[in-house]
């Protein structure tokens, strides 16, 4: 008899569906990763457009919160990669416009969703600098300082599965570069 358990997790700075997605099956794309210019400096627009035509949503998107209405999203990711420092901040800007609910009535039953409508003080915090921090990088293990927001799950909500969709808080962390083999069925990484 065996038993197999595993966490699924999301440790990318920029994650969303579709870079998750380019960079699961890139190397079923990208034959020759050789010939790949890797550059120090990286910009990463990101814009986000969305239409909700029903009661808000709390989206599985770093904490954006999608009220009743539409509204649109920037940012401007900057990266520093070095050989030992890595420095990443991203300035972001909204704007939305919201229609007035009416939400109903909730006894028990599904009571605690994430289609509540959010407080002014979230709100006020919408415009920030998200993914800011530094890392410092030697011999296989990082430490670092930041914001970055860190997806827990597989980064979809049903009744079985459960996921992490808060937006990055600063804090400290110590991580393994990559997983390191014990044996050649088993494998960890710190973080």
């Amino acid at each position: 008899m065996s038993f197999v358990t595993g966490l699924l997790s999301q440790s990318l700075l920029n994650p969303n569906p579709t870079k998750v997605l380019i960079k699961e099956y890139q190397s079923n794309v990208i034959k020759n990763k050789e010939s790949i210019i890797q550059y120090p400096l990286r910009f990463t627009l990101n814009q986000y457009a969305y239409y909700n035509s029903n009661i808000p949503n709390l989206e599985n998107q770093n904490g954006l919160y999608f009220a009743k209405g539409f509204g649109f999203v920037s940012g401007f990711l900057f990266q520093y990669h070095g050989k030992y420092l890595t420095l990443t901040t991203e300035p972001r800007i909204s704007n939305v416009r919201e229609y007035d609910i009416v939400l109903p009535n909730k006894e028990k039953l599904f009571s605690v969703l994430n289609d509540v409508v959010m407080k002014d003080s979230y709100r006020m915090n919408i415009n920030n600098f998200r993914n800011t921090g530094l890392q410092f990088h030697y011999q296989g293990l990082s430490v670092g300082y930041g914001n970055w927001d860190q997806w827990w799950g597989p980064g979809i909500h049903n009744s079985l599965v459960m996921t992490n969709n808060a937006e990055g808080f600063y804090h400290y962390y110590l991580s393994t570069d990559g997983y390191n083999s014990i044996t050649s069925n088993l494998e960890y990484k710190i973080k």
